[in-house]
């Protein structure tokens, strides 16, 4: 019998050619990690949100005022305008930082799920495994349907990230719940996680058939899991034709 595919979603600064990737196929799986092309802040990054945050008007359109002011007050020697003109583009950037950098992260996300939908499209996986990032992109192809099979979450950021965009929480996780119902859904968490709460992932599983693992990891990374193996044995369970 032929290994499961498995499709890796990577995290938010991470590779798809990062360690849980390597060790899941040093275990005989079939492995294919897209490449999201993500970071928080990386311009070579095309779908970061520095990326995307300079692809918006807004930013730009407050600059462009700010140094229009400044070459007003140039003209005039008034200094009082020029500090005006600083200040006032400066603090709109200021007021606007969340709704701009929350804009940035769903430009961010939704460039992640079309490109892992492609990759549904064409490798046609029997697991997904998605860690931290990776774990809100596969939350979300589950959610518009684009994704219907067998899902591995780890460390999931997706109670952040849509905290972050502003999206809707709590409709999404009843719908998560939902979905649970009729596919395997399965969390790997740390306790002491320190970028993602655990408390996310146990809000989420609470009362629905998504199986939460409460695991030491050695924090975030989950690295400890990796190491002794068990994210390959579970992939693999998940991913075997006999899966409920």
């Amino acid at each position: 019998m032929s290994p499961p595919r498995v499709l890796f979603l990577h995290g938010l600064e991470g590779r798809p050619d990062g360690a849980k990737a390597r060790a899941m196929e040093a275990a005989g799986l079939e492995v294919h990690a897209a490449d999201m092309h993500m970071s928080r802040w990386a311009l070579g990054k095309r779908n970061s949100f520095a990326r995307q945050l300079l692809r918006m008007p807004e930013p730009w359109l407050t600059v462009g005022g700010g140094l229009a002011g400044l070459a007003w007050s140039a003209q005039r020697r008034s200094v009082l305008g020029a500090v005006a003109s600083i200040a006032a583009s400066g603090g709109w950037l200021a007021l606007r930082r969340d709704v701009l950098l929350g804009a940035a992260i769903a430009r961010s996300l939704d460039a992640c799920v079309a490109i892992q939908r492609e990759a549904i499209e064409t490798f046609r996986p029997h697991v997904v495994v998605g860690s931290s990032w990776g774990g809100a992109v596969a939350a979300e192809l589950l959610l518009e349907g684009a994704w219907r099979g067998p899902t591995l979450l780890l460390a999931p950021a997706f109670a952040k990230v849509r905290r972050a965009t502003g999206r809707p929480v709590g409709e999404a996780e009843a719908e998560l719940r939902r979905i649970a119902e009729r596919t395997p859904i399965a969390i790997v968490h740390d306790p002491s996680d320190a970028v993602i709460a655990h408390q996310d992932s146990l809000r989420l599983s609470a009362g629905s058939r998504i199986a939460l693992r409460s695991v030491d990891g050695g924090g975030h990374r989950l690295l400890g899991f990796v190491d002794r193996g068990e994210l390959a044995t579970e992939a693999r369970r998940l991913g075997a034709p006999s899966s409920p």
